[in-house]
């Protein structure tokens, strides 16, 4: 699961990616930064998503990104997210539920 920083910065950058999902222009996410955001922020959120494979960056001496590419989790994040959150439930919620369910049939059956 993402963080709300990250979270914020993935949806920016996949509003400003291109058909191939790269950003070259180091003045079009400085202008796009969310609110708060300086690029401090920027660079150590993009680290993040970096150590978890979301996106890949190049940064010059001076902080400026002048590469990024997203990945497939990068672009689809939203997706992969709601897919975790699908998976905890049925494995956390209605496997437990359904378990107790055939045991208390099973139980039945016996007494």
């Amino acid at each position: 699961m993402l963080d709300r920083n990250s979270n914020k910065t993935l949806k920016m950058l996949n509003s400003l990616a291109d058909e191939y999902a790269i950003i070259a222009n180091h003045n079009l996410i400085a202008n796009n930064m969310p609110n708060g955001y300086n690029t401090t922020t920027l660079i150590s959120n993009l680290e993040y998503l970096k150590k978890l494979d979301y996106l890949d960056f190049a940064s010059n001496l001076c902080g400026e990104i002048t590469f990024l590419q997203l990945h497939h989790k990068g672009l689809n994040y939203k997706k992969i997210t709601w897919l975790e959150i699908r998976y905890f439930v049925v494995r956390s919620i209605l496997v437990p539920i359904g378990v107790s369910f055939i045991t208390n049939l099973f139980m039945r059956w016996l007494f």
